[in-house]
């Protein structure tokens, strides 16, 4: 959707009504496919008033238009200037004016593609205030970065996607987001073109080089060798990160999504042994019509072999033998039952303290016994731990057992207003036992005029005061 005049604003509810609940809009690429805020308003408060989704492309495309053309001038060409004139803080400066418009709106939107922490911030700060705000990202920016466009020659030209690949160490992040379900789908965002005659149009013009790359047919067993071989997520956060999650935020759960009577019977047959090297040369590993692939010699071990659809066999021991014609039509339910779903699992999660811990993403030290660990999260039942752990707290207690020698990161977050500053204490084990941090003595209170200004000059008491509010509102 690039426009909305006020005589379309009807066609939404009738796509709504043929089963077409999600569409996309962008904010990157004036003068073909931008959007502007005020459509952006209208088209998000259209969507919370027809239970449809706006699917949007979060970065701002205006001062990258800019920075393209400085590049240019200067005689920058290479494939590798695509990334660095579409900086991570001009993502998240999207994905921040997309989600406050939404929240004004009063409307779901999704944020597609998101690769960065600049970017993942504001989708967790937005859920935070309430905003139904949902994100994805993709597998390039799991498992690659930016030093592949250094690739010799104009190879760096496969990995031009938009969004860029970014700097390696965004994807700890992204990871830890996909944990702790800040982002809820891992998509391929496959969109390929051809090195030879396609991308080649951008040689000597980074700008002109198609935007894309292939991705679908590796996604599965990539996040299955990366994901859960690597100990990142489970086997349940796997089958919901590239199945249930997309079918219930897009309508489509129970049909899809999910092994039921009466569901789809859409089945992958997953080897998780197999053990297979990823190549556009190899037939087994590349059947998409591409002169390339993004992830040339990436070993991982689990692989599909076999893939039904509606119960039919699609694809037999790595051999597709459908037909054309063989897809359906799916008309989709309205908006709703996913981000519902997500307050109900915080409300299971009953205690007090280790909900904060949650909402603001701070490791909790767990003890038993009142008076151990002053600091620490004082009595806690062993279920309440595992659900804390469930949605990605970092819980150290010595009584619980360790959890497969996942090593975890102690992570501090000292809350300066809206922004929050990340101190690394080092690698723990979770199960072990970790020092609780002491309890800061409280300042001498001062009265008067003096007092009153130190008070308001304590980076502290604002943060504290709005997450107490916070916790009390989310605790019940």
């Amino acid at each position: 959707m690039t426009d909305l005049p006020d005589e379309r604003v009807p066609e939404l509810r009738r796509l709504a009504d043929e089963g077409v609940t999600s569409y996309k809009l962008f904010m990157a690429y004036p003068g073909v496919l931008l959007t502007d805020d005020a459509t952006i308003f209208r088209a998000l408060r259209k969507a919370g008033e027809y239970g449809t989704l706006v699917c949007m492309h979060a970065e701002n495309g205006i001062v990258i238009d800019e920075l393209v053309d400085i590049a240019l001038a200067a005689r920058h060409i290479e494939p590798k200037y695509h990334a660095l004139t579409r900086p991570a803080r001009l993502e998240g400066e999207g994905g921040h004016r997309a989600l406050a418009i939404a929240e004004v709106a009063r409307a779901p939107v999704y944020i597609v593609h998101l690769s960065c922490h600049d970017a993942l911030t504001e989708p967790r700060r937005a859920q935070e205030r309430g905003v139904m705000a949902h994100a994805e990202t993709c597998l390039q920016y799991l498992l690659l970065d930016v030093s592949a466009y250094d690739e010799p020659g104009f190879d760096g030209a496969k990995y031009v996607t938009t969004s860029p690949q970014r700097e390696k160490w965004n994807q700890d992040e992204l990871w830890r987001g996909l944990r702790g379900r800040d982002i809820d789908v891992i998509s391929s965002d496959h969109c390929p073109f051809n090195l030879r005659e396609q991308k080649e149009i951008g040689r000597g013009d980074f700008s002109r080089v198609p935007n894309g790359g292939p991705g679908v047919e590796n996604r599965m067993s990539l996040i299955y060798h990366h994901g859960v071989n690597a100990g990142r997520i489970d086997l349940n956060r796997f089958v919901e990160l590239t199945s249930t999650a997309a079918a219930r935020i897009f309508g489509m759960f129970p049909r899809k999504g999910t092994i039921a009577v009466g569901s789809d019977a859409d089945i992958v047959i997953f080897d998780p042994e197999r053990e297979v090297t990823i190549s556009r040369d190899d037939p087994r590993t590349h059947h998409m019509n591409v002169d390339y692939s993004v992830y040339e010699g990436f070993h991982v071990r689990g692989y599909p072999e076999t893939v039904l659809s509606r119960g039919r066999v699609m694809v037999d021991d790595g051999v597709y033998i459908g037909r054309p014609g063989d897809g359906r039509f799916i008309r989709r339910r309205p908006y709703g039952g996913a981000y519902v779903r997500r307050i109900f699992d915080v409300a299971r999660l009953r205690h007090r303290q280790l909900l904060a811990h949650y909402l603001i993403r701070e490791p909790a030290a767990v003890y038993h016994a009142e008076g151990d660990g002053v600091g620490g999260v004082p009595v806690a039942l062993e279920e309440e731990v595992r659900i804390a752990q469930e949605f990605g707290v970092a819980c150290f207690d010595a009584s619980l057992p360790p959890r497969c020698g996942v090593v975890e990161t102690q992570r501090l977050f000292l809350r300066d207003g809206a922004a929050a500053q990340e101190v690394e204490q080092g690698p723990a084990l979770v199960g072990e036992t970790l020092p609780a941090p002491r309890r800061r003595a409280r300042p001498r209170r001062v009265a008067g005029r003096r007092g009153r200004a130190r008070r308001a000059a304590d980076p502290r008491s604002a943060p504290t005061r709005r997450r107490a509010g916070l916790f009390r509102c989310a605790a019940g």
